[in-house]
């Protein structure tokens, strides 16, 4: 349930993140570094989540070799968000 949890707040986040950027389509021209930044954040939340999932499929079918491997992709893709954002 915690990873469940976490997962559909980053991807609740990710949405909210999309929902901003489709206001702005209409507005004065957006500065380039913003545009690049949003876009950085955005392939960083799709990797993210992709790892989730995996991670939460694995739990799911009680492979704890295939968790664990999950597991570090989660953590990984979570240090690059961060390190990146």
């Amino acid at each position: 349930p915690l990873v469940k949890t976490y997962r559909d707040k980053v991807q609740k986040t990710s949405q909210a993140m999309l929902q901003a950027e489709s206001a702005l389509e209409g507005e004065a021209e957006i500065p380039a570094s913003y545009a690049a930044g949003l876009t950085q954040v955005k392939e960083g939340f799709t990797v993210h989540l992709g790892a989730l999932d995996e991670w939460m499929t694995a739990l799911g079918q009680k492979s704890e070799a295939d968790a664990d491997k999950a597991l570090a992709k989660v953590q990984q893709s979570g240090k690059q968000f961060e390190a990146h954002c």
